[in-house]
């Protein structure tokens, strides 16, 4: 992990921040057949999770996500992290239906 301003294209205190609440925010999800709410910690979804799900993820979305940490917009520690971005960009309900799988 780097936090870095290149050329002042990157605020690294924002970076930090944006890390930090991907990683720490629980994530607001819908069960799509009860319709339940549910917050998930992201820490409680783990890297092998993360790509149990992978396959079901739009790949444009997926390449927002990429291309944003690239630039360094975007940043997490956690695999729930990345998954609270993709929540962010798919929408809850999409992203609930991949989650609840």
């Amino acid at each position: 992990m780097f936090l870095y301003d290149s050329g002042g294209k990157v605020d690294s205190r924002k970076r930090l921040d944006e890390r930090t609440s991907y990683d720490r925010d629980d994530i607001f999800l819908r069960n799509p057949w009860s319709g339940e709410a549910k917050y998930v910690d992201p820490k409680s979804i783990s890297w092998d999770d993360y790509e149990r799900m992978l396959p079901y993820m739009d790949e444009d979305i997926l390449d927002q996500i990429d291309d944003a940490h690239l630039a360094g917009r975007f940043d997490a520690d956690t695999a729930g992290g990345w998954f609270a971005k993709y929540v962010e960009l798919a929408g809850v309900e999409d992203a609930s239906a991949i989650y609840f799988m």
